[in-house]
C-alpha cells in the first residue's frame, strides 16, 4: 500500500501534536482513534466513513488545527483536491503561523493547476520559517511548460515566419 508509511508518520505526528488540545487523556485517545479510523476509511475508498470519523474528532477538539491538516493531507493523497483545499484553509484559520500548512496548501494548489496561488503559499511558508526550503520544482511548475510546449513552439515559429516575410518584402 503506497500510503502506509504516511499513515504511520501521521499517527506518530498526531499523537505528538494533539497534546495541545488540553483535554483529558481519554478524549485525546478518542480523537486519535477517530482520526486513525478516518485515515483508514479514506485509503479504503470510503469517503463517507472518513468524513464522519473526522467530523466526530472535530466535535471532541474543535480548535485543533492538526485534525483539519491531517484530513487535508489524506484527501490530497486520494486526489480529492477541492475538499483538501477546504480543510487546509480551515486549518490555516486556526493556525495561520504554521509554515508546513502553507507549504502543503501550495502543493494542493499546484495539483489543481492554480500555480500563481501556490507560489504565494510557498512564499508565505518561507516568510514564516526562513529555513523552510522550497524546492525549485515546487516554485516553478515545469509541467506548465511541457503542457504548453507545442503552443510555445508554434508561437515562436509564427514570429520567425513574420520576421522572414517582413524582411523579404522590405527588400522588394
Amino acid at each position: 500500500m503506497k500510503g502506509c508509511p504516511l499513515l504511520f508518520i501521521l499517527a506518530g505526528f498526531l499523537l505528538f501534536a494533539a497534546v495541545g488540545i488540553g483535554s483529558p487523556a481519554t478524549a485525546l485517545d478518542d480523537v486519535n482513534s477517530l482520526m486513525q479510523k478516518g485515515i483508514s476509511c479514506y485509503y479504503a475508498g470510503d469517503n463517507v466513513c472518513g468524513d464522519v470519523s473526522f467530523a466526530s474528532a472535530y466535535q471532541l477538539a474543535p480548535d485543533n488545527s492538526q485534525i483539519f491538516f491531517t484530513q487535508a493531507l489524506i484527501l490530497s493523497q486520494v486526489k480529492n483536491y477541492p475538499q483538501a483545499l477546504e480543510k487546509i484553509d480551515t486549518a490555516l484559520v486556526l493556525n495561520p503561523g504554521n509554515a508546513r500548512m502553507w507549504y502543503e496548501k501550495g502543493k494542493i494548489l499546484d495539483r489543481m493547476g492554480r500555480f500563481m496561488e501556490s507560489g504565494s503559499c510557498y512564499d508565505r511558508a518561507v516568510e514564516l520559517n526562513p529555513s523552510f526550503n522550497v524546492p525549485v520544482t515546487d516554485r516553478f511548475p515545469l509541467n506548465v511548460l511541457i503542457k504548453n510546449s507545442m503552443i510555445i513552439v508554434m508561437a515562436g515559429g509564427f514570429i520567425l515566419l513574420g520576421i522572414y516575410i517582413y524582411f523579404r518584402e522590405r527588400r522588394r
